[in-house]
């Protein structure tokens, strides 16, 4: 379809299916695709796909376990198999939703996924974007993956969470000889790379001894803290960039699956060896006493485990970045944001991008495109793979991490988007800025958004089937906001 004005919708995730906001919102591409055809001549829309995320290796695992499996004792190959097969049938029912919603993206249109995501990682890393670095992230225990904030949901403090309060001891004997601190998880005291002290606190510069474990640490001061408090840079975003800004160690205490690995209490699972610090504080006379920890729970949306941060090397995008270079473009003009008003609210959604952890931990998917070399342990980015090192022509061995299924589905869609250019439609809300950021980047100036009405019928909580999605369908096709939400994506609202 040359020349044909072309709508790309936010990506929908493969291994859920579209929600009814999500299917609103389809809804409104298809109408707006359809009153294009008719005015203008050729319209046509597609559809970029999550695939193998977090949520379909959880569908893998589920469909194992229905026969005494789990991925361990299944194997890499069964594994790999099943999530072919998995995917496959998932890839069906959202067809058949689609269809059945009278919903027909164009098929067959740009590059294979795997690819296009490969060749947007070497792109961006020759292009100093994409950068190997040790950092804190969330990770689920149960996935054994990094989770981006979008998997985390939040709640109400969970009940019988605690902060220990202990009396640290300092070095000089001075002022009292103990700090009354807070620590978040008892379990981590072997982690703790310093005593934090409000700025002016009669300690500050002194050293102090850690209960238990008897390791000497510095007080230091930060002008945030609003008490003293223990930390924990390994396992707390918030305490990495303290430690960070003072060059202070961040000791790992903890594995991936929640498991300690060192200190009193190593090998113990992390709520085993909470309840065993406290009780061993206790008896040591350190511990002060308990409150109740007011934090929001931050519990794996997939399997609802509660998540954990832990520091680890990772592929990082300088998404930040990125987001500055597309905000500036949307203010200039240059990237056309439908409708005018909405500019700057995706000026800000931009603004507040982070850095993208783009490598994740799963068993299944589009393979980060890089071998390490096993000499001279540099990396060789590439997507044909080579089989040697390209520094020192070394054995390469594979990085072993996926690209995140979210990095995939933008990077096809920049490929579609850099033939003949196009709109991406995104909910009111703006989600996953990120990708706004990586289709400017990688589509060049062929970009224009639009942003979504408020008030898609339906919420963001229950999964479609066909019955449901064709009724539903019936009534948007019936509704104002559809034609309100079609005029938006065809740049006729102002």
């Amino acid at each position: 379809m040359d020349g044909a004005r072309r709508f790309i919708p936010a990506p929908l995730r493969v291994g859920t299916g579209p929600t009814p906001a999500e299917l609103a919102e389809l809804v409104a591409v298809d109408v707006a695709a359809e009153l294009g055809r008719r005015r203008d001549g050729p319209a046509d829309w597609v559809l970029p796909l999550v695939r193998a995320d977090v949520w379909m290796q959880w569908l893998v695992e589920q469909s194992l376990a229905r026969e005494g499996l789990d991925p361990v004792s299944a194997g890499p190959e069964v594994f790999a198999s099943r999530s072919a097969e998995v995917e496959q049938e998932q890839l069906e029912r959202v067809a058949g939703v689609l269809a059945a919603a009278g919903l027909c993206p164009e098929e067959g249109t740009g590059p294979d996924p795997a690819t296009a995501g490969a060749t947007a990682f070497v792109s961006l890393y020759e292009a100093g974007l994409i950068s190997f670095a040790d950092r804190v992230v969330t990770s689920c225990p149960r996935c054994q993956t990094v989770v981006a904030d979008a998997e985390v949901e939040a709640g109400e403090p969970a009940s019988g969470e605690e902060v220990a309060v202990l009396a640290v001891p300092l070095v000089s004997g001075e002022e009292g000889g103990d700090v009354d601190a807070e620590l978040f998880g008892a379990e981590l005291l072997d982690g703790v790379a310093a005593l934090v002290v409000p700025e002016g606190h009669p300690a500050a510069g002194d050293e102090a001894t850690l209960p238990i474990v008897g390791r000497t640490v510095p007080v230091v001061p930060d002008p945030g803290a609003a008490g003293p408090f223990l930390l924990v840079p390994a396992h707390r975003r918030d305490h990495w960039s303290v430690a960070a800004a003072r060059g202070l160690a961040a000791p790992v205490v903890m594995t991936a699956d929640g498991t300690l690995t060192s200190g009193p209490w190593e090998g113990l699972a992390r709520y085993a060896a909470r309840q065993q610090a406290l009780e061993a504080l206790a008896s040591a006379g350190a511990l002060v006493g308990t409150r109740p920890d007011r934090s929001p729970s931050r519990r794996c949306r997939v399997c609802g485990t509660a998540v954990v941060d832990r520091l680890g090397s990772y592929w990082f995008l300088a998404s930040a970045s990125l987001a500055e270079a597309a905000a500036a473009a949307v203010a200039a003009g240059d990237v056309a944001v439908s409708p005018a008003v909405a500019g700057p609210a995706v000026g800000r959604a931009l603004a507040a991008t982070g850095d993208w952890c783009v490598s994740l931990q799963l068993r299944a998917g589009s393979p980060v495109p890089v071998g390490w070399c096993l000499d001279c342990r540099k990396p060789t980015v590439a997507v044909s793979g080579p089989g040697s090192c390209g520094a020192c022509m070394g054995e390469l061995r594979p990085d072993g991490s996926a690209l995140d299924p979210w990095f995939v589905a933008a990077s096809w869609a920049a490929e579609v988007l850099r033939d003949r250019g196009g709109t991406l439609v995104v909910p009111a809300s703006v989600p996953e800025p990120e990708v706004i950021a990586v289709l400017h980047r990688l589509a060049g100036g062929s970009l224009a958004v639009a942003v979504l009405p408020a008030g898609a019928e339906g919420s963001e909580d229950h999964l479609l089937d066909a019955e449901a999605a064709s009724e539903l369908a019936g009534r948007l096709r019936r509704d104002p906001w559809t034609a309100e939400a079609a005029g938006v994506v065809l740049g006729e609202a102002s």
